[in-house]
């Protein structure tokens, strides 16, 4: 694991942007000095420390070669375990940070032969999640990438946009500066690491889809058995009704009226008997568990 950290900075603090010599650091070879101490001392001013401190400490991150990220998104989330992986984070502009877009994981690894995971639960139709690569700064003459899946609502065609990337880098091949990307057949295992997570996204995302739709149609099931219970109790109290006062009906006419009340209640109790087994099969799911206790069920359940 690499020695890197990553801090939130205030938008006024100077950082050397990634220009010139410093913007093909992420290609490999030795991360230059000069972004070193610029993203340093604005890291370990944003830990709090002096400002003379913080030159020391900057001092001896040169010396080593550490290199910490200062985090310029405000809206950047704290990283935590998901899809299998032990540190990812949400990044809304990763390119801000210094990350540069390998590209996306069909297209750098012909193995892999789809397109990207759909999200919806048929499985062919709607939105579909892609898995991502990025590069961040080179050490020891090795190029260091990072995998994830680029945001399918909010990112373009080629998956430049806001990202969730796991910040345990992969170390590729030893290249030169100018070293063609092609080369290093560490990009194929990242690509299939960056398409694993993009799975295991859009399976979670296909679970909520479902378990949502369940929950929504479960509502409208509730609300259809409800609407058949009060009709259904309706139409027994007219019958009581017409029972009462048989003896001021003509007999012909309290036969028929009957008759047709009778009808209308099993047709009510039918409908009452569907939305009830409507609702019971809204809290299961394909896998014979139930649906119940699953936060796509109850917003689904609760959205109006």
């Amino acid at each position: 694991m690499s020695n890197v950290e990553f801090s939130a900075v205030a938008w006024a603090t100077p950082v050397r942007p990634l220009v010139g010599k410093a913007e093909h650091c992420v290609w490999g070879g030795e991360t230059p000095a000069e972004q070193i101490r610029a993203a340093s001392y604005a890291w370990w001013r944003r830990q709090g420390r002096t400002a003379s401190a913080a030159v020391v400490l900057m001092r001896e991150d040169v010396a080593t070669g550490t290199v910490r990220v200062p985090r310029h998104c405000p809206e950047a989330s704290q990283s935590q375990a998901a899809y299998g992986e032990d540190r990812v984070r949400w990044i809304e502009d990763p390119e801000a940070l210094g990350l540069r877009m390998v590209g996306l994981a069909h297209d750098v690894c012909s193995g892999i032969t789809h397109r990207g995971r759909f999200l919806h639960p048929d499985g062919c139709l709607g939105e579909v999640v892609c898995g991502v690569i990025y590069q961040m700064s080179g050490k020891d003459g090795r190029a260091r990438y990072l995998a994830g899946y680029a945001d399918p609502w909010n990112s373009d065609e080629t998956g430049r946009g806001p990202a969730l990337v796991c910040l345990d880098p992969m170390v590729g091949a030893r290249l030169d500066r100018y070293g063609a990307r092609d080369h290093d057949y560490v990009l194929g295992s990242v690509a299939h690491r960056a398409d694993r997570i993009a799975g295991r996204m859009a399976e979670e995302e296909r679970d909520y889809r479902q378990a949502y739709e369940a929950g929504r149609d479960a509502r409208q099931a509730g609300r259809d058995m409800r609407e058949a219970a009060a009709r259904y109790a309706g139409a027994l109290r007219a019958c009581r009704a017409v029972l009462r006062n048989r003896h001021g009906i003509d007999v012909a006419d309290a036969r028929l009226i009957v008759k047709e009340q009778i009808a209308h209640l099993r047709g009510l109790f039918a409908r009452l008997r569907s939305a009830r087994k409507t609702f019971r099969k809204c809290l299961e799911t394909r896998h014979g568990s139930t649906h119940a206790g699953h936060h796509g069920w109850s917003n689904g359940y609760t959205d109006h």
